[in-house]
């Protein structure tokens, strides 16, 4: 009998297992198994930085010029160096894979979803489109993220279904009080020990999340008041008290490692995070250009919606939910809508998130675990749609909000522009334009490539796409770091690149502000051209 239990429960886990391994064969074939000179990633900076860390971690090397990215992937990484030097992080990103599916299943059980079709829909909004597999597939540090904070939000799931949640509330009132001599209902020994388990599995993904990704521990402290909340209601003191234990236990222990590297002190990484920081205001055409059409302002690329446009119906769901949840789910439901709504704000918000990294550098990892969540809650609202049609009202204020367009349109020398075109310097390549340490002027001062704005190469021609704020006019384009250091009389004793030559400054050939107009969505209607200067 328990065999047989065991051999139900562990089939989606061997499926997906299997399902996981077809699509690295896929993404990567074998040979690059084997020789990771032709893994398409060898030479990325990123996963050299996870293995450089990582070698140094085995070598007890804590200087913190050899560590950079969070220590969480790197340390896991560590044990595979040896005995798979090509491939240090494939078994760790294998089960990261299958311990985000175990706490998707708890989630999906919460939203009604029995194991098979958790498995199968888990299954289909991670491996089934290309994009979205290879971001499974490639190291990144957002894969032992994921699978922290699934195991904590399926914890919490838990704990709200745990049978303590049913024990009656007193509430005062001469009706309600029970008498003196009347105890309440005591719990069962099963409740108990239900509750242990999740609690510290709360705890210790809690305290590991900040060391795999530190600005996902927002989206723990959400799960954190959610689990708080649980357990409160349930009045179980032992089960809080095993959440805290654990908690400390998991953050001390990679706190002492990261002390024995930083210091106390906020990391590189952390630091170079915070320059570029988030920008709210512009957060409706920062949703535009990535979930809708980029291609008027950057030239190239795909809205998220357009690529996996089931994504709709997940948008559908969390309204839905919000609004016809049985009592019943909820908790579980608030919470996790709340945890995707808020991750996606951010993410939205970060200046550094732009359509081109998007696709280009598959900076689409960033939503790797948001994109089941999404998918959970568009089969609940497909679910219950068929029994109550009402519900497809939700529809609407998705559907009304891809009606909205936002394209460049040509705007004066003194009015605010959202975007500026330069001549390109002759020769110009595109990725050497993207990353320059370049600069450019208005008569407001000066702003930063990346930082401030981002410039790319379209046609010929750079677009320089303001970030943070609105350019305000006289717009000129200073070059690199030293074409800006020898226009202010100061020779650094470095170079112009051969992409960045002169004449400089260049001054600007037209700029753009935003024209907000209503239509079908530019998937019917065409893409709109790229705005040329005369």
């Amino acid at each position: 009998m328990q065999a047989r239990a065991l051999a139900r429960a562990a089939w989606p886990f061997a499926a997906l297992a299997l399902a996981y391994l077809l699509t690295v064969w896929r993404v990567v074939g074998l040979p690059g198994l084997r020789d990771p000179s032709l893994l398409y990633w060898h030479d990325w900076q990123d996963q050299a930085l996870y293995v450089r860390s990582a070698s140094a971690l085995a070598a007890g090397n804590f200087d913190p010029a050899v560590h950079y990215y969070p220590l969480l992937y790197p340390l896991l990484g560590m044990p595979f160096l040896q005995a798979w030097p090509s491939q240090p992080f494939f078994l760790v990103d294998l089960a990261c894979y299958l311990l985000a599916f175990a706490g998707f299943r708890s989630v999906a059980r919460a939203f009604g979803v029995p194991g098979a079709g958790a498995a199968l829909l888990f299954a289909a909004t991670t491996l089934a489109q290309f994009g979205i597999a290879k971001l499974w597939i490639e190291p990144w540090t957002t894969t032992p993220s994921a699978a922290l904070l699934w195991l904590a939000l399926g914890a919490m799931a838990q704990l709200w279904a745990n049978p303590r949640m049913s024990v009656p509330r007193r509430r005062p009132g001469p009706s309600r009080d029970a008498p003196a001599n009347e105890a309440l209902p005591e719990p069962t020994a099963r409740a108990t020990t239900t509750s242990r388990w999740p609690a510290s599995i709360i705890g210790i993904t809690l305290g590991l999340i900040p060391f795999a990704r530190p600005g996902d521990a927002i989206i723990g402290a959400i799960i954190a008041l959610s689990a708080a909340a649980a357990l409160y209601r349930a009045r179980d003191g032992r089960a809080a008290g095993i959440a805290i234990g654990s908690f400390a236990i998991a953050f001390a222990l990679l706190a002492t490692l990261y002390i024995a590297i930083y210091g106390a002190a906020p990391s590189p990484y952390m630091l170079y995070s915070a320059q570029y920081g988030f920008t709210f205001a512009w957060l409706g055409w920062k949703a535009y250009v990535v979930l809708v059409n980029p291609r008027g302002w950057f030239g190239e690329g795909m809205g998220l919606l357009e690529y996996a446009p089931w994504l709709l119906l997940g948008g559908a769901g969390l309204i839905a939910a919000c609004l016809a949840t049985p009592p019943a789910r909820r908790p579980v439901t608030l919470t996790v809508a709340a945890a995707g709504v808020i991750y996606g704000v951010l993410m939205l918000a970060y200046v550094d998130l732009l359509p081109t990294g998007l696709w280009r550098f598959n900076n689409l990892h960033y939503f790797k675990w948001v994109l089941p969540l999404f998918g959970l809650f568009a089969l609940r609202f497909l679910l219950d749609a068929r029994r109550r049609p009402i519900l497809l009202i939700a529809l609407a204020p998705v559907l009304l909000a891809l009606t909205i367009r936002l394209e460049p349109i040509r705007v004066g020398p003194s009015e605010p522009a959202r975007m500026v075109i330069f001549p390109a310097p002759t020769a110009a390549e595109w990725i050497p334009t993207y990353f320059a340490t370049a600069w450019m002027a208005d008569t407001t001062g000066e702003l930063r490539n990346s930082f401030d704005y981002h410039q790319i190469l379209v046609s010929g021609r750079v677009h320089a796409v303001a970030l943070r704020r609105a350019f305000s006019g006289d717009e000129r384009w200073l070059g690199d770091a030293h074409v800006r250091a020898l226009l202010a009389g100061k020779d650094d004793g470095g170079f112009a690149p051969l992409y960045l030559t002169g004449p400089w400054p260049k001054p600007a050939l037209a700029r753009y502000g935003i024209a907000t107009t209503i239509g079908l969505p530019h998937w019917f209607g065409g893409a709109p051209a790229v705005p040329k200067a005369e």
